[in-house]
């Protein structure tokens, strides 16, 4: 009979799962983060009219945190967890949506409190980007020639292959385009 797990222990196996998935959450928060200050960005009216407004307007911490190595990302990962404290929890972020939902089923809606939950939200996502591009930076300036050239290299890679991963895909829609 195998076994049985206690509440304080993690099956063999399991410990690698669980931190693939904390990591999966961390970079899906990045990328909703993301969303949202793009959004809030886009929309408040105080954008340059000249500025290129696309998809990697959205995502565009993505391609950096991906062209880092394997251990490289998990010091990442490290470094964003032990500044948790300092940043907005989950249930703060998630906060601005509910009172978003208040804004706007009042009579008379009132634009001036959705741009203040959209400056909140802006906020706290210029607070999580500037940490994280500031742990990126570190990570990068530790690193030797070598190590750079090669995230310069998985950098351009993946900017080559577009938002849909497949160069071929990528090409066809931007000559669909033209």
């Amino acid at each position: 009979m195998a076994s049985e797990n206690t509440p304080n222990t993690v099956p063999a196996g399991k410990g690698r799962l669980v931190k693939w998935v904390l990591a999966l959450s961390l970079a899906l928060n990045l990328v909703i983060i993301g969303l949202v200050a793009g959004a809030a960005m886009r929309f408040s009216g105080a954008h340059d009219e000249g500025r290129f407004r696309g998809p990697a307007e959205h995502s565009y911490g993505a391609p950096f945190v991906r062209a880092l190595p394997r251990e490289a990302k998990r010091e990442l990962q490290r470094s964003m967890r032990a500044q948790a404290p300092q940043l907005p929890s989950r249930a703060e972020r998630r906060a601005y949506y509910g009172q978003m939902v208040q804004v706007l089923r009042q009579e008379p809606f009132d634009p001036a409190q959705a741009q203040a939950i959209f400056e909140q939200q802006s906020n706290a996502a210029q607070s999580l980007r500037d940490r994280a591009q500031t742990a990126w930076l570190e990570l990068v300036s530790a690193m030797s020639p070598a190590e750079r050239a090669e995230v310069a290299q998985r950098l351009e890679q993946g900017l080559e292959r577009g938002p849909e991963r497949g160069p071929q895909k990528w090409r066809d829609k931007k000559q669909d385009h033209d």
